[in-house]
Formats: structure tokens, sequence, C-alpha cells
């Protein structure tokens, strides 16, 4: 097996296979200790660019988990789905027990107190 690109957390390795050897190797990566399914679509395992696990990999620790960081209050962020998709806004806070934020968003030349789920913001 190749050497896993990264962990992303319990459970969750980015190996990388060549073509030809994938259905062969998809065993081995199954029994690795910890690791408990492939993600797959449309029954075939997904595949993942260079430039994604790159990406991930940048973002690993020394013990190779990728901790989530939250937006800090006050950040600016881009609303990039839900009806106010594509507004900038002003993260107020998290409400972290429902996985929402509270933002601010001009509205009518107002400053109005809008709370979306978190995944629909990213920093601006």
């Amino acid at each position: 097996m190749a050497p896993a690109a990264g962990r992303l957390g319990r459970g969750a390795a980015l190996p990388r296979l060549r073509l030809r050897a994938r259905r062969a190797r998809f065993h081995q990566i199954i029994r690795t200790p910890g690791v408990v399914d492939l993600v797959v679509f449309g029954g075939e395992p997904a595949r993942l660019d260079d430039g994604v696990i790159d990406f991930l990999r940048s973002r690993e620790e020394p013990d190779g988990i990728i901790e989530a960081r939250p937006l800090p209050s006050g950040s600016a962020v881009r609303v990039t789905d839900g009806p106010w998709r594509g507004l900038v806004a002003i993260l107020e806070r998290r409400v972290s027990a429902r996985e929402r934020v509270l933002v601010l968003l001009d509205i009518l030349q107002r400053q109005t107190l809008v709370e979306m789920p978190e995944t629909w913001v990213r920093l601006a």
C-alpha cells in the first residue's frame, strides 16, 4: 500500500494508489487499523486530485491531524449558499451547539443580524 497522504481525523486516511493497483489494494486499506470504510460514489472509490491532497497536507499538524479552526468573530465572510448567497457580511458569533452562525448583513441600509448554517459562510 502506498503511504497515506495524510490523516483527516479518526478513521480517515488519503491513500495514493496507482490506477492499475487500486482494486487489488482496497482490501488492504479497509483492513488498516482505525479505517472503517472507503468513500464511494457510484460504487467506485472517490478520487481526489493531487492539489486537494496537497491542500489538506498543508493544513496538517505535526501529528497528522487537521484541526478545524472556526473563523473569529468580526471576520468579513462571504455567504456562499441560501437566499443571501454572494453577499459579504460580518461574523458576529457562532451558535456552536446548532452548527450555525450569526452574521451582520446590510439589508435595506440597515445592519441586520441573520442566523444561517455555518457551512454557508467562507472567509471573504
